[in-house]
């Protein structure tokens, strides 16, 4: 059930209902999947996401995106990019502020804080479980279970989203950046190792995925 003033996620790998008691005029943002996963580990948990009218954060994104709607897209004095880049990362920080509201957990919120840490230092090629525990102050084995309890290990984890990262990269064709480039910075330090890394967790190698220059047709919605 959505009213005016609310925000909700939807995923377009997964179907939802949406009720509107009341007509109104709906704002939506369609962003193609590889960015949002580029954006948020396990995208998918965020959907059904709910930002409740007169909420703090539905206040601010809402005021956000209808600055975008608007002023920005609507205007052709400066490209668009950076705005849309601000935009989806305020998106993606307000998510990951309200799912850790959401969660009582300790456990879960510690894996949060790691899973924060993580991603700010994708780049680093020093990243390393014992990096990581200490930075925690736990042991490498209390790491290694915090992420078993969740089907991965610590480093595929760490591998998904540097690949997520990388995909997000080739498809930027503004940027001339080499694909050993773009292995390079998001912390491989082989690029045969990478390219097959990417093959493996995208069916295609990264030649062939940039030479498509073009995104999945699937999306994700943000609706308010």
């Amino acid at each position: 059930m959505i009213s005016p003033g609310e925000i909700t996620v939807w995923h377009g790998r997964q179907v939802l209902d949406f009720r509107m008691p009341e007509r109104f005029h709906k704002l939506c943002l369609i962003v193609p999947i590889v960015r949002f996963e580029g954006l948020l580990p396990d995208s998918e948990l965020y959907v059904g996401t709910h930002f409740k009218a007169g909420t703090n954060l539905a206040k601010l994104l809402g005021a956000c995106l209808r600055t975008l709607a608007d002023n920005v897209l609507t205007s052709d004095e400066e490209p668009c990019d950076a705005a849309l880049e601000v935009t989806l990362d305020m998106l993606g920080a307000a998510l990951t502020k309200n799912k850790e509201s959401l969660d009582e957990n300790p456990r879960t919120s510690l894996f949060e804080r790691i899973r924060v840490f993580i991603e700010k230092r994708l780049d680093d090629t020093d990243l390393s479980p014992s990096m990581i525990a200490r930075a925690h102050s736990i042991s490498v084995r209390y790491l290694h279970l915090l992420f078993s309890q969740r089907g991965v290990t610590v480093g595929g984890w760490v591998r998904s989203r540097r690949l997520a990262q990388c995909r997000v990269a080739l498809t930027d064709v503004r940027k001339d950046r080499t694909i050993t480039e773009i292995a390079l910075k998001w912390g491989f330090s082989d690029a045969a190792h990478f390219s097959r890394s990417f093959k493996a967790a995208f069916g295609i190698s990264p030649n062939a995925f940039r030479r498509a220059k073009h995104l999945p047709s699937r999306e994700s919605i943000l609706d308010v």
